[in-house]
């Protein structure tokens, strides 16, 4: 099954990248870049329609419903309380939640910044990590009842509600950068 989900998720890509100038100027894309000093690169450009089927596709092995993901008993955490929790956050407003200032100057910072949970760490001047998530991702990945994460729907609300960079790292000879556009070849 793993062989044919590549087959499947390789021509899917190809069939969606030979889809012409209009698609490729429309449609939102991820893209993943690495870079490693020394010259190593690796760069993913995929568009969010993919992935969607990708997700899909994996659903009907991996998931119990079509965009869902089963979170259920054999977690240290239930997702009624998850869901609780993001409320109480959500109704919070503003505000730094987690500050951290280590004596090896690392400083680790988890706040809320407008409808963006916001997560920053850095270590000695050199090593930076940057996540930003929209509210409304969140929303969306922990709508409904029961035990089930909606995948598909907080990927799709990640392109509507983002664009720009959604992950930052630099670790001193690495970088790595998530971000989400319209162009097929950032």
């Amino acid at each position: 099954m793993h062989k044919r989900l590549l087959a499947f998720t390789i021509g899917a890509a190809l069939l969606a990248l030979s889809g012409g100038a209009a698609f490729a100027q429309s449609a939102q894309w991820i893209h993943v870049r690495v870079l490693q000093e020394g010259g190593a690169k690796v760069s993913v450009n995929l568009p969010i329609s993919l992935i969607e089927v990708a997700l899909d596709i994996a659903g009907k092995e991996v998931f119990k419903r079509h965009g869902g993901f089963h979170f259920g008993r054999h977690h240290d955490i239930d997702l009624a309380d998850l869901r609780k929790m993001w409320n109480e956050l959500r109704e919070a407003g503003d505000a730094e939640y987690v500050s951290v200032d280590g004596k090896d100057g690392e400083q680790v910072r988890i706040f809320r910044q407008d409808d963006r949970v916001m997560i920053q760490v850095d270590e000695d001047g050199e090593e930076k990590v940057r996540v930003e998530v929209p509210f409304s991702v969140v929303d969306t990945l922990l709508e409904g009842d029961g035990d089930e994460l909606n995948l598909i729907g907080a990927l799709r609300e990640m392109a509507n509600a983002n664009d720009g960079d959604i992950i930052t790292v630099h670790d001193g000879d690495t970088d790595v950068r998530v971000w989400i556009d319209t162009n097929s070849q950032s």
